[in-house]
């Protein structure tokens, strides 16, 4: 039995030894595609991907570049088929994860929502802690007005990574969709923190504003007395306490101490006294409400900083902002080496 062993050994080594000058091969080829994906040519990419399956039909690698790459191109079947090709496989976790978020965004874009949705939910299955697979099934959810479970993804995707930014973002339209100010305020301050001069920066400061003076009416009186100021609230909202103080806070812009003060300093001020309420009022530590963005933003209120943020945030659309901002780099700098700290 013993002469066989040398002759089973080296069987063993030649296959090991092929394996692996087989994936060198395939990751070369599949390097020289990726150039093209990165320059935009997809169908050439897809072309060179496909020699990468001759070597290896089954290559998670290549069958997820693939399926990539069909995706954006617009060819949502056959990233489908080479999606499903990497999940039936189920070898490298890795592309497993990254073909369950193709293929249920192509489902989605096809108008497959209900099938998304529950592809989405397979994938969460696996890999609980990915906050790609909760934030697309959030959106899906919201699609389909699904409020609950839009905002109960949503809030764990901004919790497992609260540098996606666009997640904070999601969870401000989902609660200005039902009226919730309090948190609508809150994550569109964060998002805007976190990127505040695009396309999605105008749409979470108009929801800054909005929501500021939403529920605060004045109302004509007779000549020479004092307009009527009317406040109306949501009275099962979580954060009523501070909707009320939040109201208030609009309303007195129009006391006599405040006629002589820009709009810009009155932003400040309230956005100051609305983080200093929210921190002072606030007796929970856990979620990403109460123990994320209040002690977060409660802690900026006493910072020096409030104003270098207050005119951040406004970039986007406010021209006193962009001017402010400009002579202003030091405590912009100042800023953001205080919040890094």
């Amino acid at each position: 039995m013993k002469k066989y062993i040398p002759i089973a050994l080296l069987l063993l080594f030649s296959i090991s030894s092929f394996a692996q000058d087989e994936e060198i091969a395939i990751e070369a080829i599949i390097a020289q595609g990726y150039e093209s994906y990165l320059e935009g040519d997809f169908e050439t990419s897809v072309k060179v991907y496909l020699k990468a399956l001759e070597l290896n039909p089954t290559s998670a690698l290549a069958n997820n570049q693939i399926a990539l790459s069909y995706f954006k191109l617009g060819d949502y079947d056959n990233a489908i088929l080479y999606s499903d090709k990497v999940i039936q496989d189920n070898t490298d976790q890795k592309y497993v994860l990254s073909a369950y978020i193709t293929k249920g965004s192509c489902l989605d874009i096809i108008g497959e929502t209900d099938a998304s949705i529950d592809l989405f939910k397979e994938g969460i299955e696996k890999f609980p802690e990915d906050n790609y697979l909760h934030y697309n099934l959030a959106i899906n959810y919201f699609k389909i007005n699904d409020a609950a479970n839009a905002e109960h993804h949503a809030l764990q995707s901004a919790t497992l990574d609260p540098g996606h930014h666009t997640s904070h973002l999601l969870l401000a339209h989902i609660n200005n969709q039902q009226e919730e100010k309090v948190p609508t305020l809150l994550a569109s301050y964060y998002f805007l923190l976190a990127e505040p001069h695009t396309k999605k920066s105008v749409e979470a400061l108009d929801m800054v504003y909005t929501n500021f003076s939403k529920g605060v009416t004045e109302e004509e009186t007779k000549e020479g007395a004092p307009k009527n100021i009317n406040i109306t609230l949501q009275p099962s909202s979580e954060f009523g306490s501070a909707e009320l103080m939040l109201s208030l806070l609009q309303a007195s812009k129009s006391l006599e101490k405040n006629k002589d003060k820009s709009e810009d300093e009155l932003f400040t001020e309230n956005t100051t006294s609305f983080f200093t309420i929210l921190g002072e009022t606030n007796k929970e530590t856990e979620g990403l409400w109460n123990g994320f963005y209040i002690p977060f933003f409660y802690k900026l209120a006493q910072s020096e900083h409030m104003e270098t943020f207050c005119h951040y945030i406004q970039q986007s659309k406010n021209e006193n902002s962009i001017a402010w901002l400009k002579e202003n780099e030091q405590k912009i700098n100042a800023m953001f080496t205080w919040l890094n700290s």
